[in-house]
């Protein structure tokens, strides 16, 4: 008898731990370093770009600047970066900071894609052709707005190393 009270506080125990367990096993894999509340949660940019999360992990806006043409393209990306996000926008304005300390605007247009069926009004990829962004260096910029499944994100800055 002693036996089985003993097996069953130890299934309860199980019982009690296994939503810990399956949070920790299913999770997307986020992880804070000891001590600390920062997260050290990273996906693969799919397209080789730099990857901004907006808000926490609900999206992830990618970031490329093309070198050939020069120019600079966003990608609206679900919060793992694995799926696009087509936005009702038909253009992105953003700011630059060139190295040389001069300030550009610059309107990225919605890019239609016949293989997904996007078109503007209901695109995840925006872009601009510029020989402005040409050099090498560091870009500080400065998306003005963005809605993404209902929520607005207003002057997201961030800054790119090329």
């Amino acid at each position: 008898m002693k036996s089985s009270r003993f097996l069953s506080r130890r299934i309860d125990r199980g019982n009690t731990l296994f939503p810990f367990l399956l949070l920790a096993i299913l999770g997307c894999g986020e992880e804070t370093s000891p001590g600390s509340s920062h997260s050290t949660h990273h996906h693969q940019a799919p397209h080789s770009g730099v990857l901004v999360e907006l808000g926490h992990h609900f999206a992830n806006l990618e970031v490329v600047r093309e070198v050939d043409p020069p120019g600079l393209t966003l990608y609206v990306l679900d919060a793992h970066a694995q799926r696009a996000i087509p936005l009702k926008q038909s253009s992105i304005e953003i700011t630059v900071l060139l190295p040389s300390g001069e300030k550009r605007s610059f309107r990225l247009i919605a890019v239609s894609n016949p293989l997904t069926g996007e078109k503007p009004g209901q695109s995840s990829q925006f872009s601009v052709q510029t020989e402005i962004l040409k050099s090498p260096g560091i870009y500080e910029m400065e998306v003005r707005f963005l809605e993404v499944r209902g929520q607005a994100f207003e002057n997201l800055n961030f800054k790119i190393k090329s």
